[in-house]
């Protein structure tokens, strides 16, 4: 079992929170948002072991690897600038809405150019490092911030005041049919690994039967954290009045027994990690995406080459600057569901070329 894939998959699930993915099944919470969950685990799931298993016959390949020896240039070619720009959007969003979070929460006061412009440099610098750098930084930060967030969720379910009622009246709801856009939504939980496959610590070694319902299991899990559990502290009415919903939620948990009183610090702190994580993986998986493919005919040397790919990630980090700028959170919620509905087909589509490719070339273990 590769740890490296696990942690990729990891990040891409605990990323929901930053991202709007609770608040727009909250939303939907009496139109259609358990079965959707239900029917985008399935879908997510098979996508997921798909991919999984299509790549399991490369030999220990990336998926960048697979495209240029099987795919041809005329569907490559595109499918590496839709991968870039996924990627780099996704690392922007997850960027502007934790420096919005942090200004919120932290000082009210404080410019959010400021956060911006530290995020950036956090985020931009990351993503320069080299892929090893990064995956034992992931897998390292990932041991630490797993169990402070379960710390918290325990804390949430185990107060005296938290309403079961209002999360058990949420079953009234289940037969209700859900929108295909939901669905979209909440695959992210269970195929948002997928573009990150470029890591070739991630691909060592091939994926196990463990992974396969490791996936589905994990994906719930999280889900029904990130989505009940505010429910049972707000009420089934309340939720709807936050935008950041687990960040008012964490704040209503009190550490009576330590230094830091409030758990929306620590809250905070794991999710300062998670989306520096995000961004710095999502923007070198984007570097990676488009360099060997709209670049990869061109004989650069390794030296332009880092050059080139040091000037993408500035122009993204411009780009991102300019967003946060003008951007504000209505108009950066549409936008994110956008991205999601853009993301799952990009996934979509990238799977089914690998998996034709892969199927076709007969790779064999």
């Amino acid at each position: 079992m590769n740890h490296y894939r696990l942690g990729l998959i990891g990040i891409a699930m605990l990323i929901t929170p930053i991202v709007y993915l609770p608040r727009f099944f909250i939303e939907a919470r009496f139109t259609g948002a358990i079965p959707a969950i239900i029917l985008a685990a399935m879908t997510g799931s098979l996508i997921s072991i798909w991919f999984l298993h299509s790549m399991k016959q490369s030999r220990g390949l990336t998926v960048l690897e697979v495209i240029k020896k099987q795919v041809p240039s005329y569907l490559g070619w595109p499918l590496h600038v839709c991968m870039s720009i996924t990627g780099y959007v996704g690392g922007a969003l997850v960027l502007i809405t934790m420096s919005s979070v942090t200004m919120r929460f932290i000082n009210p006061t404080m410019d959010i150019h400021v956060l911006l412009l530290c995020f950036l440099l956090a985020g931009g610098w990351s993503a320069l490092r080299s892929s090893r750098a990064l995956m034992f930084g992931m897998e390292y930060w990932i041991l630490l911030c797993v169990p402070l967030l379960f710390f918290l969720w325990f804390k949430s379910v185990s107060n005296t005041m938290f309403d079961w009622d209002a999360v058990l009246m949420l079953t009234d709801y289940v037969k209700i049919t859900p929108s295909w856009q939901l669905i979209f939504v909440g695959s992210f939980i269970f195929t948002g690994f997928i573009s990150f496959y470029v890591f070739k610590e991630a691909a060592k070694w091939q994926a196990s039967i463990h992974e396969a319902w490791m996936i589905p299991l994990a994906g719930v899990i999280v889900f029904c954290g990130f989505f009940f559990i505010p429910f049972g502290v707000h009420g089934t009415q309340a939720v709807e009045h936050y935008n950041y919903i687990w960040m008012n939620t964490a704040d209503s948990i009190q550490l009576k027994h330590g230094m830091i009183e409030r758990g929306v610090f620590i809250y905070l702190a794991v999710y300062m990690i998670i989306s520096l994580l995000f961004i710095s993986i999502s923007w070198y998986s984007a570097a990676a995406w488009l360099m060997n493919g709209v670049l990869a005919s061109a004989a650069y040397s390794p030296k332009k080459t880092r050059r080139i790919q040091q000037l993408v990630v500035v122009v993204m980090t411009v780009v991102a600057f300019a967003g946060g700028h003008y951007m504000n959170e209505q108009q950066l919620f549409l936008f994110t569901k956008y991205w999601f509905f853009a993301r799952f087909i990009v996934d979509v589509i990238l799977v089914w070329i690998v998996g034709s490719a892969v199927k076709r070339s007969k790779l064999s273990l």
